[in-house]
């Protein structure tokens, strides 16, 4: 999904690699502090919600230093390399959210998919079907890899595709009894706290099957209990 062409020199100015490498080596530092701290303390045991969401935190911290740290190290050995993620965290919409988050996937899923759907269905029409397409792509990607089948990750889609319609149609609405929507920053925090709920509140779906992948606090934890 990524395009990796072969070029003389790096397209990007270095100082911009650098502080690319840097950010990526922060979110290893966190996700693997964070995994530290939770095996200490015994967050995992406290309750599911906190187990998931400790481990939600942690899967995301640790793959986007692994997927940043590849692809920049691509761009020292001279590589062009389209970026995978764009600080999706920092997201004030779901729309933004999604073109933030696994830009190939969002590109192949907007040719593919969406734009085959014409005029005013694509809100209604292509706009679920990109999410279901893209919840059957994961869910069998899980089932491949744990052996074991749900619809977990297919709801957890289906919903973020309600959220995202819902969320424009709410956004048309504001923008036109609201003096500066777009531009008021007192708003814009509220807008990234409901984005970031809107992905966080279901997103247990999410993370449960990715704990059938990547058994990440049982494996951790155990060889931490194992050491001590």
């Amino acid at each position: 999904m990524t395009r990796c062409l072969p070029r003389g020199t790096c397209t990007l100015p270095a100082s911009t690699i650098l502080i690319k490498l840097l950010v990526a080596i922060l979110h290893g530092v966190l996700g693997v502090v964070l995994l530290y701290v939770n095996s200490r303390l015994g967050w995992w045991q406290v309750s599911p919600a906190v187990n998931y969401a400790t481990l939600g935190a942690e899967y995301y911290l640790l793959f986007m230093c692994g997927t940043n740290l590849l692809l920049n190290i691509y761009r020292i050995i001279g590589y062009e390399v389209s970026e995978f993620f764009d600080a999706p965290a920092f997201a004030t919409s779901p729309h933004s959210l999604w073109r933030r988050w696994n830009i190939p996937m969002h590109e192949w899923l907007r040719d593919n998919v969406y734009l085959q759907i014409t005029g005013r269905k694509r809100l209604y029409t292509g706009i679920p079907l990109v999410f279901v397409a893209s919840g059957l792509c994961h869910g069998y990607t899980v089932s491949l890899a744990s052996c074991t089948t749900n619809g977990f990750m297919l709801i957890f889609f289906m919903i973020q595709s309600c959220v995202y319609v819902l969320s424009m149609l709410l956004h048309d609405l504001l923008s036109g009894h609201i003096t500066d929507y777009k531009r008021r920053k007192d708003l814009a925090v509220i807008k990234w706290a409901l984005t970031m709920a809107s992905v966080i509140v279901p997103g247990f779906l999410f993370v449960h099957n990715m704990d059938r992948v990547f058994l990440l606090h049982e494996f951790w934890i155990l060889q931490y209990l194992t050491l001590r």
